[in-house]
């Protein structure tokens, strides 16, 4: 039996929204040796108060108490991770930041204490300044031991990694638009202008002086140009 269905071929465009994503811990603190060892100890403190409870206990039962003491260790011990937080910064740094946010001043002070929260706030300052760049000094470093190290075994794939690490984003440089004296327009308006006269001068060219001889045709083509038929 014949049916009268038409095939179709169609594309479907689905999108998806967004979940939240959790931001995690802070876990970078662990290279941290004094914060290490007081997650370390803090975790086993719980798993001892845990040990007699989870003795007669089934699987199912020990594990949301195993996942429990783990997850409120971090929430204690590391905190939530901040986003805007780089890999390189040591927990060092972190703590001067910090001791730069409380030393914020507050215009609500006296003219003497806020005079003297000001130099505090420059001196924290300095010094946070001064342990970013010698994180990033270190990081590079780093980086650029595990790239010789990565180049020696023969590993490139690795070398590939950490030498994008390196150079960071690459970023195309914009080329200048330049006026007919071939100098670059630093101001926007004038970089417009200078698009608008562009455009006229190649869209608008006179008539060539010798144009082409094209010779008629001979016989007119059979276009057929009746009413289309359903056939």
């Amino acid at each position: 039996m014949a049916l009268d269905h038409h095939l179709l071929v169609a594309r479907l465009k689905l999108k998806l929204r967004r979940t939240n994503q959790r931001l995690g811990f802070n876990t970078f603190l662990l290279n941290d040796t004094n914060k290490r060892e007081e997650f370390s100890i803090t975790l086993s403190n719980k798993f001892q108060a845990l040990q007699e409870l989870m003795e007669e206990e089934t699987i199912d039962v020990r594990w949301p108490r195993v996942k429990g003491a783990v997850t409120s260790t971090c929430s204690e011990v590391l905190g939530p991770r901040n986003p805007n937080h780089e890999g390189w910064i040591s927990t060092g740094t972190v703590e001067k930041i910090e001791e730069r946010k409380a030393k914020k001043v507050n215009n609500s002070q006296t003219r003497t204490a806020e005079a003297k929260a000001q130099e505090e706030y420059k001196g924290v300052n300095r010094s946070v300044k001064r342990s970013l760049k010698a994180d990033k000094r270190n990081n590079l470093e780093s980086l650029a031991a595990e790239a010789e190290e990565a180049a020696y075994h023969g590993n490139m794939r690795d070398l590939y990694t950490t030498v994008r690490n390196l150079s960071g984003k690459y970023s195309k440089p914009e080329r200048p638009v330049k006026d007919k004296d071939v100098q670059p327009i630093s101001d926007l308006e004038g970089q417009k202008k200078r698009w608008v006269e562009h455009f006229e001068e190649l869209l608008n060219q006179p008539a060539p002086p010798d144009p082409s001889d094209i010779q008629p045709v001979s016989r007119d083509l059979p276009i057929d140009c009746s009413a289309p038929t359903k056939e």
